[in-house]
């Protein structure tokens, strides 16, 4: 039970901070456009890899967490 909620405390943030706090069922434009459009304070640490390739991550992700712990029973 502790692992699925960090699991999903982990996924929540990951969604959220990337999407900039958008719901994930926005079209996929729009939540490309709120990951592009996402400014950081100067000195923030960023990843080295792409805004792309952290976006598709993160999707890969979400899909893979949502078809194994998102039930609707």
């Amino acid at each position: 039970m502790r692992k699925s909620l960090r699991t999903l405390g982990l996924t929540a943030t990951l969604v959220g901070a990337l999407l900039g706090g958008m719901l994930v069922a926005a079209p996929a434009s729009a939540q490309r456009a709120a990951a592009a459009g996402t400014s950081y304070v100067p000195g923030t640490l960023r990843p080295s890899a792409s805004q792309a390739t952290q976006d598709a991550a993160v999707l890969k992700y979400w899909n893979f967490w949502k078809a194994n712990f998102l039930s609707t029973k």
